[in-house]
């Protein structure tokens, strides 16, 4: 599917001979452009496999017609219990749920860091697995580096490594 627009610098503007009942502020050059928008795209990045994530419980419980509560997934490292009470009371005491919280995670990295003993400047912290070994790859990973991956393991090795080059 194609489309047509207009540029100038960094904008696109609509004219009319493009079809569009916009006025144009000056003469434009109009071109067709894929809306895949696969131009932008890194090359390597195009012939990656998809990556497959796991099946929400939702969908297994359509597919497999098993209440969701009966379902207990090994395959994503979750709880398969929830949050124990202690957590739920804390998130219930949050001063600001609504706002986007400490981006550094500052209180819990000193608390992490007080128990482990080490120094809050080795704690990492982040949204999940997935986004730990990305962060961590995109710094020590450069292009055409080669890594060794031995399955059965997590799939985001793989997929991580082939999106930062290696």
């Amino acid at each position: 599917m194609m489309s047509w627009t207009c540029s100038l610098a960094f904008r696109s503007i609509p004219c009319s001979s493009c079809k569009h009942a916009v006025r144009p502020i000056r003469r434009m050059h109009c071109h067709a452009l894929s809306t895949s928008g696969a131009r932008f795209v890194r090359k390597h990045i195009l012939r990656l496999a998809p990556y497959k994530p796991i099946v929400p419980f939702e969908i297994l419980s359509e597919e497999l017609g098993i209440a969701p509560e009966d379902i207990v997934k090994l395959d994503a490292n979750e709880n398969p219990y929830g949050p124990p009470p202690e957590v739920e009371m804390a998130m219930s005491n949050l001063r600001f749920p609504h706002v986007y919280p400490d981006p550094e995670s500052r209180t819990l990295r000193r608390a992490l860091a007080a128990d482990c003993n080490v120094p809050v400047e080795n704690i990492l912290v982040g949204c999940g697995a997935d986004e730990l070994i990305d962060l961590l790859l995109r710094v020590v990973l450069d292009p055409d580096d080669v890594v060794i991956n031995t399955p059965p393991t997590f799939g985001m090795y793989s997929f991580d490594c082939a999106v930062n080059g290696s």
